[in-house]
C-alpha cells in the first residue's frame, strides 16, 4: 500500500519524493530515511490488519444484534412457561 497526497498536483508529488530520496546527491537513502520508510510500510500493514479486524468484528456484532430480539423472545417464553403452568395447576 502506498501513501500519496491526493491534493498534490500531477508531478509535484513525484518531484518532492525524488528530492527527499536524493537529498544527499547520490540518489540513495540515508539510513535514517531507509528506517523511516520501513517503519511507514510496517505501520501501513498494521493499519490494514486493524481495518480488517474492525470489519469482521463489526459484521459479527451486527449479526448478534440481529439475532438478539429472537433470543430474547425465546428466553421470555421459557421464563413465562413455568409461571403459566403453575397458574393452571392451582385453578
Amino acid at each position: 500500500m502506498q501513501v500519496r497526497d491526493l491534493n498534490a498536483p500531477g508531478d509535484t508529488a513525484k518531484t518532492a519524493g525524488a528530492a527527499a530520496r536524493g537529498a544527499n546527491g547520490t540518489g540513495g537513502d540515508t539510513p535514517e530515511i531507509a528506517f523511516l520508510r520501513a517503519r511507514i510500510e510496517h505501520l501501513e500493514i498494521v493499519i490494514e490488519t486493524a481495518r480488517g479486524l474492525m470489519t469482521s468484528n463489526q459484521e459479527r456484532l451486527l449479526r448478534r444484534l440481529h439475532d438478539m430480539p429472537r433470543e430474547m423472545a425465546t428466553l421470555a417464553a421459557r421464563m413465562d412457561a413455568p409461571a403459566r403452568d403453575a397458574v393452571w395447576e392451582h385453578s
